[in-house]
């Protein structure tokens, strides 16, 4: 196990994309993005993913230097094509331009096309809820984990086939003086990329998360990458809840009409992301709303332990909660993950050990 500082991720981060033939402006931004999924203790999302981005720039899947553009508009709403650059570069610029457009009009929504992978969707609802802004995410168009470069992805409920990738969202509300509200979650049983970390760190999954080729029950995460499928969360619930925020991003954005071609590498070549930002103050004044959800907190936070735990945790205060003590004990980085990192920057001609000091 490697322990880095998140600066000295940064600084990794950056010289290898850079050397790989990203701009400065988006190599600055993709590591900050993966930096901090790691602070808040998303590890899957972290900088795990440097060697998965360096493969998908090698294989023609992504433009590193491509800068994402506005391409249709209105007051209250955009459309942002990512350019196939890194996905956390178009969807910032997403999440921003609803944030203003909301600041202006009480509500906006952005939707997200030709975007690679856009990391930890809580990072863009936690964006405009630092604004004092209501932020909404949710991403789809996986086609079961699409193409022919990837076979697994989430069965419907009662089916034997795959239909979705994990169709994530996330929401984040502003509180005051309290901490911000965050939810950000999978609708499949477990993310795609805690199966990755699982594999990475040789443990078993949770029960009930995944099946094998064969439909059969297992924990095995190489089980998963073997032709497995993962399994929605609370079977039904979880599976309506995918199926209508399929339609709120592929369909909605009209990212089932992109045309295939190599980059997005067939995984991202058809998803959509939509972002919702809503000001709080349409119906009552900022502070009031504020006021309000801090003590709907406290209220919460005043409740009894179940036997087994300690205290009742508000959504978001176990990321909040890492973040404070990885920014002082340091961002943990799993073995095999460093050995391929020092392999990935020495094709790069990329000396990791000052960076790394």
């Amino acid at each position: 196990m490697t322990v880095l500082t998140a600066d000295q991720w940064q600084k990794i981060g950056e010289a290898i994309f850079k050397a790989a033939g990203a701009s400065e402006v988006n190599a600055k931004i993709v590591t900050e993005s993966l930096v901090d999924s790691n602070l808040a203790g998303h590890d899957s999302h972290g900088v795990i993913r440097i060697n998965q981005y360096i493969r998908y720039i090698e294989n023609g899947y992504l433009n590193p230097a491509a800068t994402p553009e506005i391409v249709k508009e209105t007051p209250s709403t955009s459309l942002v094509d990512g350019k196939w650059t890194f996905g956390q570069v178009g969807a910032q610029m997403a999440m921003r331009n609803a944030i203003e457009k909301a600041k202006k009009q009480g509500i906006a929504i952005t939707g997200l096309i030709h975007a690679n992978h856009i990391g930890r969707l809580g990072e863009y609802s936690e964006m405009a809820s630092r604004d004092g802004m209501i932020g909404m995410v949710m991403i789809g168009g996986f086609d079961g984990v699409g193409g022919a470069q990837h076979k697994t992805g989430v069965v419907p409920f009662g089916g034997a086939r795959p239909a979705f990738g994990t169709n994530p969202l996330s929401f984040g509300i502003p509180a005051g003086d309290k901490p911000r509200v965050l939810v950000d979650f999978a609708t499949s049983a477990v993310a795609g990329g805690k199966i990755s970390v699982a594999q990475a760190n040789g443990v078993p999954l949770p029960p009930d998360c995944i099946l094998d080729k064969d439909g059969n029950p297992t924990t095995n995460a190489e089980d998963f990458y073997d032709g497995g499928m993962l399994l929605s969360f609370g079977a039904h619930k979880g599976y309506g809840l995918a199926f209508v925020i399929e339609l709120l991003s592929q369909v909605l954005t009209g990212a089932d009409q992109c045309r295939e071609e190599k980059l997005g590498g067939g995984l991202y070549t058809k998803t959509g992301t939509t972002f919702v930002v809503i000001d709080p103050a349409i119906f009552r004044p900022l502070a009031d709303f504020e006021s309000a959800a801090g003590n709907l907190i406290a209220k919460i936070k005043d409740i009894p332990p179940a036997p087994g735990f300690e205290e009742v945790l508000v959504p978001g205060e176990p990321e909040h909660r890492s973040k404070s003590k990885r920014i002082s004990e340091g961002i943990p980085g799993p073995a095999t993950f460093w050995q391929e990192l020092r392999d990935t920057a020495d094709r790069y001609g990329v000396d990791l050990t000052p960076l790394s000091q």
